[in-house]
């Protein structure tokens, strides 16, 4: 959804960081890693007025 603003949590700490998907309905970004270990990263759509938000979609993988 254009314009829809997003939020991740990693390792199961919320970032304050909110970013809005483009006119497609997508977001890209790269960020690095403190080291190897496991990952735990979820999406979720949120309403930065109103602080509510949906679901989170969780993916776990392994750095090295």
């Amino acid at each position: 959804m254009p314009g829809a603003k997003i939020q991740r949590i990693v390792n199961g700490e919320v970032r304050p960081d909110i970013h809005a998907l483009d006119a497609a309905g997508t977001w890209s970004q790269v960020y690095g890693s403190a080291g190897p270990g496991p990952i735990a990263l979820g999406m979720r759509y949120v309403d930065p007025e109103s602080g509510r938000y949906g679901l989170t979609r969780l993916v776990s993988y392994t750095t090295s």
